[in-house]
């Protein structure tokens, strides 16, 4: 037998047929932060850059395809919404 814990996820998880929850979703910003990571590592100071590096980064990470927006990319996500709307209002 293990010795008694102070942790209640431990604890729980020792209880036959109790299934405890792992870990949380990462939000947008935390996943985004991530993103940003790859490119530049914490500390950077971004003066250093180009405004033509910056803005690449800016597209490559925009250009991604995002399961939050139906697996779109931004851009056509608002193209489409654009479009509904328009649609709707010409009938």
């Amino acid at each position: 037998m293990s010795p008694p814990t102070s942790n209640p996820r431990v604890a729980l998880r020792a209880r036959p047929g109790v299934r405890v929850a792992r870990g949380r979703k990462c939000g947008t910003n935390e996943h985004t932060n991530a993103l940003l990571g790859q490119y530049f590592p914490k500390g950077t100071d971004l003066s250093v850059y180009s405004q033509d590096h910056l803005d690449a980064v800016a597209l490559e990470l925009d250009s991604r395809l995002r399961q939050t927006l139906g697996w779109l990319k931004p851009h056509e996500k608002l193209d489409r919404l654009l479009s509904d709307a328009n649609d709707a209002l010409t009938g």
